[in-house]
């Protein structure tokens, strides 16, 4: 079996460790000569990771991630890399008794050491808030601090190389590794982590820049291949650690595990080799990730120097592929100078000795970085700041356990961790007595149920295996809300949301809201607003969440992010005005999961083989983020850059000035607000895409800086510059960087929203530049990229106004030729009559005798013979069909023919899952626990209605599609995709109504529909605010649904609890969104709404119905709703 490196018996830091003589230790003047003297077996071993050493020369570091090989005759002692991203993770135990055990991602999972262990110094380090936190601050000083930071405690411990920064780009919200990088966005990205490598190597320690390149997803990470486009490559994925490189020149750079243009990243000499070294200068060490294998000689070859953690089996390997002439002398001579020049800068090299860090420093430190990240989301007639010495009722279990940061590599050995409902009492806010010992208790219970290793020590309780508690149902207690809520002045709900290296998130329960969460939101909100209080929602989360569904329910959202161990404390500081809040989104928060570009392209949890897995086509290319948002003009929950403040900021005009080869825009800001604060200023780029060679976003991120802390009616004037190369796009067919000659505008924005420009600016590029480079590094087979379409529509149909008829039902009305009358034409207040809707849906959901037609909408589920009585109800003379169809003649015989053909959409009921009533077809028994037997049931009716249809010979009438009745797929799911094509079949349309956020909606077109209506479901709940049909109109814009427009009887003006206003809205909105202009469009108008409304003499009545018909007759006329 091969040896384990990494699972080795870990011995302490000496801190009587004696310095050594620096003369004695290798030096970068001394590595040529040594390299001369060392046998092929010293080079070999040199390349390999092995177990750290004690003595003369080396010091171990108990708990970092790996050791270098040591030869003490040639001065080469072994240095330490240690885990880090958020704070260095070394062990706080040294004890030469502790032995710890990992698994395959070199995470601890046990550990033989006795909790109350205390043989030696606890060697602590900070955690600090979370790659993601520290982006959200975009401050570069912030950054710097931290960096500083973590070198000081590393430098005192003894740790030589900190891994870190990661910096692959948050493509999809679903990367479980996403809370140890910065952005969506590269040049936030690139900037943020240059500084924090420069700080920690001006402290004397060394930094790995990693994951190289492409490690978007932990699903198949190890085996799978990116497939990038060359220009998505170098323009997304590659520019943050271009700008690392050149600007930052970290000591080392870690592959990731997956492959580029087909092969693995460490053994491909076109990144490591032709651009990293050639084209970026890069003259570092590269080193492999951990625990995996790739071939030894393909690794020397491509200059990966260090492999890691170490196996003696790879030592053998080095000296056979060197003797076999695989690996040249020359090759295997570049990588021992890349380590040993390494090893000659480290503090083990130049003699380190134990000091003892500035813990309490670094705490406060990381602290005020927390504050400073923090975004506030919302902040509705300013509930916040909290008044001090509030009376909070608290609600959530992370607010009691908080979450510090995430799992696997990033996770920090700290002392604490200050939970949000401890920090708040710290600053002095009183939290409710009765939550608080209800969720303290859960909390323990959860503790020990989920706690996986229930022998392991405090200092792993605290860290490794400190679980994230699932939220508390509360349902059936709500007088235990409204309880505390009455004895509070405001209500705190905090939604936490783990993460880890280990895993990649779901959608459900994970991206989305849990039914608990979402219950938590729904009841605390409705109470708050019953008894006049607000409700704030902290956000203690990885990254992004679905907040559209809820957001409207909260006063004020805060995104506290993983804040770090004093996670609690600095939430404290924010939400009771000590830091004004001036974090902003690192990352685009969408209206929905499938709104993202990737969303089709990213594994599943649990996938182990296929597409996304063994292979990802980036088919979205270049449109990560907020460049496909923002270039497409599809609506966001909230845009990339946003960020609130509790004060307010002002912008001059900004000036453009070209100083060599940069521009540099100088633009003065002022706190124009009442309190103090900071403003991130952001500089945006567009370019006049209408004469761009290479297709470009809308605009993209430049600059950015942060002002010093503003007092009100303080000014500061920001630089910003940006040169001709950093505006370039990526051609592929030349291989070049091109910025084409012509105008572009500087636009300072609060966010990537374009609507959100405070001021702009002009400058022009006199000629077309190119900066050529190697034509390397494209997939092994094309990618499908995608068009980023910046027009976007609703649907067209046949029927361009589609009227739904309730028909079926026992208790319906028995719609007669003159109660369709109000439907087929409108008179208008002048006395002209016109034709009006020239679609009609007939529907219903129950016979109206107890048998539902749609699961849970009677006692009974439907069975056949109820199937064909209602039949029998849309085919029943001088009714229901034949009614209409004679109405329809009446008409043309009055006022003339209408020049269309009025078409009709009949209703096929659902199979309902489990029955086993239904009946038989033919001499079989259906019974519904499969979707075949379902699918023959519907069969069966579409058949019966075409051919009854086909019988009844109406002149009027045509039949144009079929609707299916399920408003969502909770309880049918794929069934409609069994059943569309016997409707397709019949030459008809598919079509379908979900209500508002239904399970499935945003699948309709996979499941089969030709067209779906979208329904707001407004008109009937005066609690849902106006803003619900913005969204509902956003949203089936993005979708490509058409819209339902909804009244009823209810709408008529003057009755009790009239919605007159509801149906004024409608119009409102759907002129606003120009639903009525460019969609199909469906109308609700309950059992005999237009009946009503047109008997109704009252003069605001006939007022509104003549709009609304006049909107529909010209409609009919519009060039813009045909189909061509």
């Amino acid at each position: 079996m091969t040896k384990r490196f990494l699972s080795v018996a870990l011995l302490a830091i000496a801190a009587s460790c004696a310095s050594v003589n620096a003369t004695e230790i290798i030096t970068e003047n001394d590595i040529d000569a040594i390299v001369s003297k060392m046998t092929l077996e010293q080079k070999a071993r040199i390349l390999v990771g092995t177990e750290g050493k004690n003595d003369n020369i080396s010091h171990l570091v108990a708990g970092a991630a790996g050791w270098t090989y040591e030869i003490p005759s040639l001065g080469i002692p072994s240095i330490n890399l240690a885990d880090g991203p958020v704070g260095v993770r070394i062990n706080p135990v040294p004890s030469e008794k502790v032995s710890v055990k990992y698994d395959s991602q070199g995470i601890p999972v046990a550990t033989s050491a006795a909790s109350g262990s205390s043989d030696g110094p606890r060697t602590f380090c900070t955690c600090f808030p979370s790659t993601t936190a520290l982006a959200a601050t975009w401050d570069i000083n912030a950054a710097d601090w931290q960096g500083r930071c973590m070198a000081d405690e590393a430098k005192a411990y003894g740790v030589d190389i900190v891994l870190t920064p990661g910096i692959n780009i948050m493509r999809n919200p679903l990367c479980g590794r996403n809370f140890e990088y910065f952005s969506e966005d590269p040049l936030l990205t690139g900037k943020m982590a240059a500084a924090i490598i420069r700080a920690i190597q001006e402290c004397g320690i060394g930094t790995s820049l990693k994951h190289f390149v492409a490690n978007n997803q932990q699903t198949g990470k190890k085996f799978n291949d990116a497939r990038i486009s060359q220009r998505a490559l170098r323009e997304i994925y590659l520019k943050a650690f271009e700008i690392c490189v050149k600007e930052a020149h970290p000591w080392t750079v870690m592959g990731s595990y997956n492959k580029i243009a087909g092969q693995f990243t460490q053994t491909n000499k076109d990144l490591m080799v032709r651009l990293l070294r050639n084209e970026w200068g890069f003259n570092g060490l590269v080193l492999t990730d951990w625990t995996v294998r790739r071939p030894t000689a393909d690794l020397l070859n491509a200059r990966c120097g260090l492999i890691m953690p170490g196996d003696e089996e790879i030592v053998q390997e080095i000296i056979d592929a060197v003797n076999s002439g695989k690996v040249s002398a020359g090759a295997i001579d570049a990588c021992v100078k890349d380590v040993l020049r390494v090893v000659a800068k480290s503090i083990t090299a130049k003699g380190w000795h134990f000091t003892t860090p500035a813990l309490s420093d670094n705490a406060a430190a990381s602290r005020k970085i927390a504050s400073e990240s923090m975004v506030l989301l919302k902040n509705d007639d300013n509930p916040l700041p909290l008044k001090a010495g509030s009376k909070i009722a608290l609600f959530g279990a992370t607010a009691y356990k908080s979450i510090a940061g995430g799992t696997g590599s990033s996770n920090v050995n700290k002392p604490y961790v200050i939970d949000i409902s401890t920090g708040l009492e710290n600053a002095g806010f009183t939290i409710g007595s009765r939550m608080a010992e209800i969720y303290r208790k859960y909390n323990d219970f959860r503790t020990v149920l989920d706690d996986k290793f229930p022998g392991c020590p405090d200092w792993q309780k605290i860290s490794y295996h400190r679980t994230v508690a699932p939220e508390m149902d509360i349902t059936g207690h709500e007088a235990l809300v409204a309880e505390e809520i009455g004895k509070s002045d405001i209500a705190v709900v905090v939604i936490g949301r783990g993460s880890g290296e280990t895993s990649d998130r779901t959608i459900e329960n994970d991206f989305n809201l849990t039914a608990e969460e979402t219950a938590l939101i729904s009841k605390v909100g409705a109470e708050c607003r019953k008894q006049g209080k607000k409700m704030v929602v902290i956000l203690n989360a990885c990254g992004v969440v679905e907040t559209e569904s809820w957001k409207w329910n909260a006063d004020a959202i805060l995104m506290a992010w993983f804040p770090g161990q004093e996670c609690g404390n600095a939430v404290a500081d924010v939400i009771s005005g000590k830091v004004n809040p001036s974090g902003r989104l690192p990352m685009t928060f969408p209206m929905k999961y499938a709104d993202i570009p990737s969303a089709n392209n990213y594994p599943y949890v649990g996938q182990t083989a296929g597409r996304n897995f063994d292979y990802t086509d980036y088919e979205e290319d270049i449109w990560v983020g907020y460049r496909y948002f923002s270039t497409s003009h599809r609506r966001v929950s909230f845009p990339f850059g946003y960020g609130l403040s509790y004060t307010y900021f002002a912008y001059s005009k900004p000036s453009v000035k070209k100083t060599g080869d940069k521009w540099v825009v100088s633009v003065n800001v002022k706190n124009t607000g009442s309190v103090p604060g900071r403003e991130v200023v952001q500089l945006y780029v567009k370019s006049n895409r209408a004469t761009d060679s290479i297709t470009r976003p809308e605009a993209e991120l430049k600059a950015f800086a942060k002002t010093r802390l503003l007092a009100p009616g303080e000014s500061e004037t920001i630089k910003l510059s940006f040169g001709a190369r950093d505006i370039a796009s990526f051609d592929e067919l030349s291989s070049a960087w091109r910025t084409d000659k012509g105008a572009y505008t500087v636009q300072l924005r609060n966010s990537a929203d374009p609507a959100s420009t405070l001021s702009s600016s002009q400058f022009s590029v006199g000629k077309t530049l190119e900066w050529k480079v190697e034509n390397i590094l494209a997939p092994v087979k094309p990618v499908d990229v995608m068009k980023c379409d910046t027009i976007q529509e609703y649907p067209k149909s046949g029927i361009r106004d589609l009227a739904l008829i309730y028909q079926g039902g026992a208790k319906r009305i028995d719609w007669t030729a003159h109660q369709f009358l109000p439907y087929v034409t409108h008179k208008f207040a002048d006395g002209h009559r016109d034709w009006l809707f020239d679609g009609f849906l007939f529907l219903d959901f129950n016979d109206g005798m107890g048998h539902t037609f749609i699961p849970q909408y009677g006692a009974k589920n439907a069975r056949k013979q109820e199937w064909e009585w209602y039949l029998g109800r849309l085919f029943e003379k001088g009714k229901s069909l034949d009614a209409l169809d004679k109405c329809i003649g009446q008409q043309i015989d009055s006022i003339g023919a209408p020049g269309f053909k009025h078409k009709v959409v009949l209703t096929i009921p659902t199979p309902i899952a489990g029955q086993t009533d239904w009946g038989k077809l033919g001499n079989r028994t259906l019974i519904f626990d499969n979707y075949g037997d379902r699918s023959a049931a519907a069969i069966w009716f579409i058949n019966e209605l075409v051919e009854r249809f086909a019988k009844a010979g109406y002149k009027n009438l045509e039949l144009s599609g079929l609707y299916w009745v399920d408003e969502d797929i909770c309880h049918t799911k794929d069934l409609v995709k069994h059943i569309a094509p016997a409707v397709h079949a019949k030459g008809l349309d598919f079509i379908w109504i979900p209500y508002y956020r239904a399970r499935g909606y945003d699948r309709w077109k996979e499941l089969g529909f030709d067209i779906a209506y979208y329904q707001p479901n407004h008109f009937f709940d005066k609690k849902i605010p106006d803003s619900r049909l913005d969204d509902a109109c956003n949203e089936a814009l993005n979708l490509g649904m058409a819209m339902e427009f909804e009244c009823d009887s209810k709408a008529l003006y003057g009755t009790k609890d009239s919605s007159y206003g509801r149906m004024q809205a409608y119009i409102s909105a759907f002129r606003r969104h120009h639903v009525f202009a460019t969609s199909a469009i469906a109308y609700y108008t309950g059992s005999r709404g237009l009946i009503d409304m047109a008997a109704n003499p009252n003069a605001k009545n006939q007022a509104i119905m003549d709009e609304l018909a006049k909107i529909i007759v010209d409609r009919r006329h519009s060039d813009k709703l045909t189909i061509k």
